[in-house]
């Protein structure tokens, strides 16, 4: 598989509905998939794409990216601004 493909697990915050278990839940899982099938080889997921958040500079989406980060290293973190 050609380096030119990214998969991002997507992430629903809920504008803070979501508790960050469930959150990091999510992450985790796609942290997980390693090797998933796809047309014309293997791939794995890069990063998250954190939606549905209200505030950039909250402590709570801080603790997000962390475990984003602690999960896939720097590789593709990205947030929603709504």
């Amino acid at each position: 598989m050609g380096k030119d493909l990214i998969l991002i697990g997507y992430v629903r915050t809920g504008y803070n509905e979501r508790s960050l278990d469930e959150i990091r839940t999510d992450v985790e899982s796609y942290a997980s998939w390693k090797e998933i099938e796809v047309e014309g080889g293997m791939a794995g997921v890069d990063g998250v794409f954190f939606d549905e958040t209200s505030d950039s500079t909250s402590e709570r989406l801080e603790d997000c990216k962390k475990f984003a980060v602690e999960s896939f290293g720097n590789k593709c973190v990205k947030v929603s601004l709504d």
